[in-house]
């Protein structure tokens, strides 16, 4: 039963996805004589956490019920009330958890503090279900920098370019990689990407979607001001032209602002300095059976190389097109 309520807590969090950044992603629900009495979810970072949102379809009295939660409630004052106080003044008399809240300033506080209060308290339910629902949360944690998914379009013959203006995938896998712009806090390319195909890096086609932040890598200040994603709807637009900075300090100060993921994608070049230096967390690939020939960018990994850092964590139809969701093999999840 435990693991039924804690996927409820994981399906309601995931509501959330692109809009609670930087905040995780929380869903809670309160359970009495087996049956589920209240739930909620975080919306957006500033407005209430999971917990409050299912208490106070309760108006706070929930004496004797189980409290299910996929993050450790907060201990400390952010932009809201720790969650800890109104739980404890309810009523509740367990506390079941996937994990524990990797921010130091929480930590095991409230368990600690709920065990202290005679409330029973229950960790580790769907914990790894429940830690790649907010991999990116606790990558920016306990890293200090994004997680990062690299994504790119590869032909049967491992080239992700071929003719000017042609798509290598079809229109489903197309609307996917939107979904997945819709759920990062950033997109990046490098000026090559912008100046062969002059993309807008913008979500289309999901209403109410959050634009992410366009970042474009451009040591020599080539990017045309009619470039489209001057012209288009979408996140701000930031010009990286410290070409001598590593990536890895860039990925630290998008951190220090808050970017929780990033989504890289492209060109060749720039996935291939991401992955020398070992910082991609997580690939997404979407293949389709076209030969596009000597003229075409290749991949820099093959899939025998990718195995060594990564594993296969999903796959997916999109039409004619697979997807292959990577993801590394050293990760917390």
């Amino acid at each position: 039963m435990d693991s039924f309520f804690m996927r409820r807590c994981l399906e309601l969090a995931a509501k959330a996805g692109g809009h609670a950044s930087p905040n995780p992603l929380v869903g809670c629900v309160i359970v009495k004589n087996k049956k589920i009495i209240a739930e909620g979810y975080h919306h957006r970072a500033g407005l209430p956490h999971a917990e409050i949102e299912a208490l106070k379809k309760l108006n706070f009295q929930a004496k004797g019920a189980t409290l299910y939660c996929n993050l450790e409630p907060c201990f400390h004052e952010g932009r809201t009330p720790p969650c800890i106080h109104p739980i404890i003044k309810s009523g509740i008399k367990k506390v079941v958890l996937a994990h524990q809240d990797p921010n130091p300033l929480v930590k095991g506080k409230s368990v600690r503090l709920f065990k202290k209060m005679g409330i029973e308290v229950k960790e580790g339910v769907l914990k790894k279900e429940a830690l790649f629902l907010n991999r990116f949360f606790v990558t920016w944690i306990t890293q200090k920098r994004p997680y990062v998914i690299l994504k790119a379009a590869v032909s049967l013959d491992g080239k992700i370019s071929g003719q000017k203006q042609k798509w290598i995938t079809g229109p489903l896998a197309r609307r996917r990689v939107h979904e997945i712009r819709s759920q990062v806090d950033a997109i990046l390319v490098g000026v090559g990407t912008i100046l062969a195909d002059n993309p807008r890096l913008n979500v289309r086609g999901i209403p109410g979607a959050k634009q992410p932040i366009r970042i474009v890598l451009d040591t020599h200040h080539r990017t045309p001001s009619s470039s489209a994603i001057f012209h288009s709807k979408g996140g701000e637009v930031l010009i990286i032209t410290s070409g001598q900075k590593p990536l890895s300090e860039l990925l630290r100060e998008l951190a220090e602002n808050s970017i929780t993921s990033l989504l890289v994608e492209g060109g060749a070049e720039v996935f291939h300095s991401f992955l020398r230096q070992n910082l991609v967390d997580e690939i997404q690939l979407f293949m389709n059976p076209q030969i596009i020939g000597s003229q075409g960018k290749t991949f820099p990994s093959s899939p025998e190389e990718l195995k060594k850092s990564f594993k296969i964590n999903n796959l997916f139809i999109y039409g004619n097109d697979m997807g292959i969701r990577f993801v590394g093999i050293q990760g917390f999840y």
